[in-house]
């Protein structure tokens, strides 16, 4: 709630007096907030629908904090509570045409501007991630050589093992017939 004063207060009923004055005002905000519901959902943002003065939007990937920083360094002010199943969302006041364009402008670009940082990180990501997968191949291709050399290795010493015990009967005069 929110509270006012007195000339306020008579200002207001005296709008209220004026029924032309109140039923243009009233129609000009609901229009505009139906033209603000249908840009901010383009945008990929959430709400119930709403028939009065805001609309209590949530973005399905950017934290609403975030959101309320940023549009706060823009000196465009919405709500925001830190509460329990409230914290992912803003409180969008449906003010002047000028000023919803305004809001809706900086959204595509801060939205946009954060979709190519996520790109490039991605982008970053991969290469990295191509990169390392290169190196374990290059890697995989070394530990084959080596077993294959290994291998190899292993099959020779084996080779010399037994040229090296047949070398050794046969100095000593046994050949167990495998040698003649």
């Amino acid at each position: 709630s929110y509270t006012m004063n007195l000339p306020s207060q008579v200002m207001g009923v005296e709008a209220v007096k004026d029924d032309a004055y109140f039923k243009a005002t009233t129609a000009k905000i609901a229009a505009t907030r139906e033209r603000i519901k249908k840009e901010l959902n383009e945008l990929g943002f959430t709400f119930p629908d709403s028939k009065a003065n805001f609309i209590f939007a949530s973005h399905k990937e950017v934290p609403a904090e975030e959101l309320f920083r940023a549009l706060r360094e823009a000196d465009i002010y919405v709500r925001h509570w830190n509460k329990p199943r409230i914290s992912n969302s803003l409180r969008i006041s449906v003010g002047t045409d000028e000023e919803m364009d305004r809001l809706i402008a900086f959204l595509k670009e801060y939205l946009e501007k954060r979709a190519q940082a996520k790109k490039q990180q991605l982008e970053m990501l991969n290469k990295k991630i191509a990169k390392m997968e290169l190196e374990r191949s290059r890697q995989t291709q070394s530990w084959n050589s080596e077993r294959q050399m290994a291998k190899a290795s292993n099959a020779y010493d084996a080779n010399i093992m037994m040229e090296a015990e047949l070398v050794k009967n046969i100095t000593k005069g046994e050949n167990n017939g495998n040698f003649k």
